[in-house]
């Protein structure tokens, strides 16, 4: 009687390698994939990672402290927790910062940066004397962070809505002053309060009266008329008139 070859065939042999290699192609992955999924779970809760300092750059007008009460973030959170994303969308939110960047700087360190809002102007109403910014907010005035040899804006109340109609020209009406003529430092009150003309105080004692609707050509007039014309004891620069200026002792 023939004996039984115990032995599988060459071919069979070379089959079940080749099932052993595919499980362990599709094992491999899952493994990383589950060490992964449990290294990043031990990850946000082990202590080494807890934030233990948020250092902030940018700020002029805002304190470290009002930075981060804008965050939302808690003392010691996890650093691996934190969603900067959403950080910068709460910080920008605030009328005083224009950008944001928040860095995570491991193992235990995040960098915010911002770009705040510059204050152009004064603003005087009803409350008091407080900052105008260049995005048409009104902010309250800080000893030693509100500059206060700008000119001031006036004629409003900021709580009306006429301010909310007038703010984005208010804006530009300094815009203009400051960048297409040499006046900024030469005005010191600029008053809305009329329905068809601005009221410009200068710092000599001097008003101008200009049209609400052509300031920025108005301005220009003014800065010729005050370098090239002896005004002498005229206190009055009228230009509400487009042929000619005219100069009074009084409105």
């Amino acid at each position: 009687m023939k004996r039984k070859n115990s032995k599988k065939p060459l071919r069979q042999r070379e089959r079940s390698s080749v099932n052993y290699r595919k499980i362990a192609f599709l094992l491999i992955p899952i493994f990383i994939l589950v060490s992964i999924i449990l290294l990043i779970n031990y990850s946000k809760t082990d202590s080494y990672f807890n934030v233990k300092a948020i250092r902030i750059t940018g700020n002029y007008y805002l304190t470290p402290e009002e930075v981060f009460k804008e965050t939302g973030l808690q003392p010691g959170i996890n650093i691996n927790t934190v969603k900067t994303a959403e950080i910068q969308k709460r910080l920008i939110f605030h009328p005083r910062i224009r950008s944001a960047k928040v860095i995570k700087e491991y193992p235990d360190q995040i960098l915010i940066k911002i770009e705040e809002v510059r204050q152009i102007a004064l603003f005087r109403d009803a409350s008091g004397l407080n900052e105008f910014s260049e995005n048409g907010h009104v902010f309250p005035a800080r000893k030693g962070v509100t500059e206060f040899d700008n000119p001031v804006l006036s004629g409003v109340s900021v709580d009306s809505d006429e301010f909310k109609l007038l703010r984005r020209e208010m804006v530009n009406f300094i815009t203009v002053l400051k960048n297409k003529t040499g006046l900024f430092n030469f005005v010191s009150e600029v008053d809305f309060s009329f329905k068809h003309h601005i009221q410009v105080n200068l710092t000599s004692g001097r008003v101008a009266l200009l049209r609400k609707d052509e300031y920025p050509f108005d301005l220009r007039r003014l800065e010729i008329l005050l370098k090239s014309v002896n005004i002498e004891d005229r206190n009055i620069i009228d230009l509400r008139f487009s042929n000619r200026a005219f100069l009074r002792e009084s409105i």
